[in-house]
């Protein structure tokens, strides 16, 4: 913890008054070495305030505004900030004595940085068919097919320790082959690992799934900023599905599931079958 003095003080030309009727006037003025004190999240600082000359009487100090990370006790004011302190925080201090008092603002200030966070990678986090990663599953023109219900898995790291928050979005590919998203999350998973089924998906409709991953303090997932994925204000395409039987064989040509084309799991190829070297067969 770091130590700043600021002071309070009586100056005899500036703050004690002149004699009248031979007294004193017991008037003084509270002054800072600085209006301001700048920290990173997670930093603290005790700041002593003192008082020079003589008030008369004893001299107290209080705050009506402390915030809830700052505790004035006697004179020393002690501030430890967390990251969701982050912004400017004016503290008004005043120093009272008798009937006369002074203050003045503080302001602190508190600054954090905050990386965004990232996919759990040795989660294998992606679109699933039962016991089959599909991770980024096929493009518009040709979603991947499910036997089963598709669901997503979801598993997020934070280096900064923040809550980690993963909206989804899924809409149906209409008739000319466009996903309408709208950024509006369909979904919106809360915790650091999830399983999300979609089970309102209608068998045999092609649907478009977006997902945004980011942090509890607005820190956003940009792995893919800029590319073809990128859907702006931090969306993802995160490919196309649709679960049924096999298509027709115009279908699979299409699709290029034909025997020799990649596959990950059999509801990759029209026939249902991927060999082990990751061929449709």
């Amino acid at each position: 913890m770091s130590r700043l003095g600021l002071v309070a003080a009586c100056f005899a030309a500036l703050a004690c008054g002149p004699a009248t009727n031979g007294q004193n006037q017991q008037q003084f003025q509270l002054q800072l070495a600085s209006d301001h004190v700048d920290l990173e999240a997670g930093q603290s600082v005790l700041i002593e305030l003192m008082v020079i000359g003589t008030a008369g009487r004893p001299v107290s100090i209080t705050s009506p505004d402390l915030p809830s990370f700052a505790v004035l006790v006697g004179n020393e004011l002690r501030i430890v900030t967390a990251r969701a302190d982050r912004g400017s925080y004016p503290i008004t201090l005043v120093a009272t004595s008798g009937a006369d008092s002074s203050s003045t603002v503080l302001m602190v200030n508190v600054a954090w940085t905050n990386s965004p966070p990232t996919w759990d990678v040795t989660a294998m986090s992606g679109l699933w068919d039962f016991g089959y990663l599909k991770l980024f599953c096929g493009d518009i023109s040709h979603p991947c097919r499910f036997d089963h219900i598709p669901y997503f898995s979801f598993s997020g790291l934070d280096a900064d320790g923040d809550a980690i928050v993963c909206d989804l979005e899924l809409v149906e590919i209409d008739a000319a082959g466009t996903p309408h998203f709208t950024g509006q999350p369909t979904l919106t998973l809360t915790t650091a690992a999830s399983d999300v089924f979609f089970d309102t998906a209608a068998t045999g409709k092609p649907y478009a799934l977006a997902l945004r991953l980011r942090d509890s303090l607005g820190s956003t997932w940009t792995q893919f900023a800029g590319t073809t994925r990128d859907l702006g204000n931090g969306w993802v395409s995160w490919g196309a599905f649709r679960f049924g039987p096999p298509m027709s064989d115009d279908a699979c040509i299409a699709a290029g599931e034909l025997p020799g084309a990649f596959c990950g799991a059999p509801s990759d190829c029209c026939s249902d079958k991927c060999s082990n070297n990751w061929q449709c067969i």
